[in-house]
């Protein structure tokens, strides 16, 4: 029956990330669906009025002495090069590219925008989690199957696939805490931290279940 139980709070798990508009807010998700949003990203252009570029990131000793304009450049086109990857649905670069937004900006000394970085790194591991295992297809079998031994049996082979693609959610487990930690320093915003703690919410329910 725990197992059960553990089922129906992954199905009401309310899975969340960042959007860039206006620093990065966040537009809400429907409650009553599992469906992942879909994310625009887009530089906020309230931010800076340089001209965005694409141009090749310099080393990183050359990107400590960037002005405040440069990195304001830097980030949005890093946040340009993010719609690219997501289109392609190429995780690592999509990883690769938040990262530098957060790298632009924490230099920016704009840590509400970092910890947004760190938690959509996060949120977007969880989705490539969830497409591998077929996640919501497979919840929705169990949750439409009656008691019995072959229910248990599929539950099992589907935390089987939990457990074998496990190490994506543990590398989103630690960009997820890091978003926490600095999040801790900030007290402008408590949608974020909500997203935040839903997306690590997500990953410790799943762990559950496979440790029971």
């Amino acid at each position: 029956m725990k197992y059960f139980i553990a089922l129906s709070i992954l199905l009401i798990t309310f899975i969340s990330c960042g959007k860039a508009p206006q620093s990065d807010q966040v537009e809400d998700l429907k409650k009553d669906s599992l469906a992942v949003d879909t994310v625009d990203e887009i530089p906020d252009t309230t931010l800076t009025d340089s001209i965005l570029t694409t141009d090749i990131i310099p080393e990183k000793s050359d990107m400590e002495d960037l002005s405040t304009a440069q990195l304001w450049d830097k980030y949005n086109s890093a946040k340009q090069e993010l719609a690219k990857s997501r289109e392609q649905n190429d995780f690592e670069q999509t990883k690769n590219h938040l990262l530098e937004a957060a790298w632009c900006a924490a230099r920016l000394g704009r840590q509400d925008i970092e910890v947004w970085q760190y938690n959509n790194i996060g949120f977007y591991a969880i989705e490539k989690f969830k497409e591998i295992i077929s996640y919501d297809q497979k919840m929705s079998v169990i949750s439409s199957m009656s008691p019995g031994k072959e229910k248990v049996k599929y539950y099992n082979s589907v935390i089987a696939d939990f457990t074998s693609n496990i190490n994506i959610l543990t590398e989103a487990e630690e960009y997820l805490t890091k978003a926490q930690d600095l999040d801790l320093n900030l007290l402008d915003d408590n949608l974020r931290t909500m997203r935040i703690e839903n997306n690590i919410r997500f990953i410790k329910d799943v762990k559950k279940m496979i440790s029971d």
